[in-house]
């Protein structure tokens, strides 16, 4: 589906003569990414929609693939499964957040943070086997993504005690959580 409709796309811009056909290939490729991008964006706001969350979507989705595009991780194997992939995730975490009442441990959210900090700082970033980082860019890479995970520690950790803000402060520490656990996929998968 993504490809079919990014090949539709790029098939017109070369008709219209906005794109050499030479250039067809790396069009193609940057509309199925676009395309995922916004699928996914969809889907996440559709069950956010479903539990009323439209912020703690927003919170989520900017933590969560900002964070992913620095980090690596697992892959699935085609669009479909990495789709179902972000989409069972995000439910999980809407489901969690919205059944749990974290306010009586919230010592097991600044654990998590800081287990999740480590895996990211021990792991990240971490290449696909199709994709290698040049040297320079695991350094940046790493850098970014460590100081996104501690930016977002710290702001948790201050705004913890306010509990009006708790469910809000959920969204970017599952998010967190989930890169953390797709390194760790990403490395047990690589191995093999």
């Amino acid at each position: 589906m993504f490809q079919s409709l990014a090949n539709m796309l790029v098939q017109q811009l070369i008709r219209y003569g906005m794109i050499e056909s030479q250039e067809a290939e790396i069009y193609r490729y940057g509309f199925e990414i676009l395309i995922y991008f916004i699928v996914n964006v969809l889907i996440a706001f559709v069950l956010g929609g479903i539990f009323g969350e439209w912020i703690g979507t927003g919170l989520f989705l900017g933590c969560y693939c900002t964070l992913r595009q620095f980090t690596g991780g697992y892959h699935a194997k085609n669009y479909l499964l990495c789709t179902l992939t972000f989409a069972t995730i995000y439910t999980v975490t809407l489901i969690l957040i919205h059944y749990l009442s974290f306010l009586e441990i919230r010592w097991l959210i600044v654990v998590g943070l800081g287990l999740s900090f480590y895996t990211i700082y021990r792991l990240a970033p971490l290449e696909h086997p199709n994709k290698p980082l040049q040297r320079e860019e695991k350094v940046y890479y790493r850098k970014i993504s460590l100081m996104m995970v501690f930016f977002v520690m710290g702001t948790v950790i201050c705004l913890l005690p306010i509990r009006a803000l708790l469910t809000f402060l959920l969204y970017p520490v599952f998010a967190v959580f989930w890169i953390a656990l797709l390194l760790i996929l990403g490395k047990l998968f690589n191995k093999k």
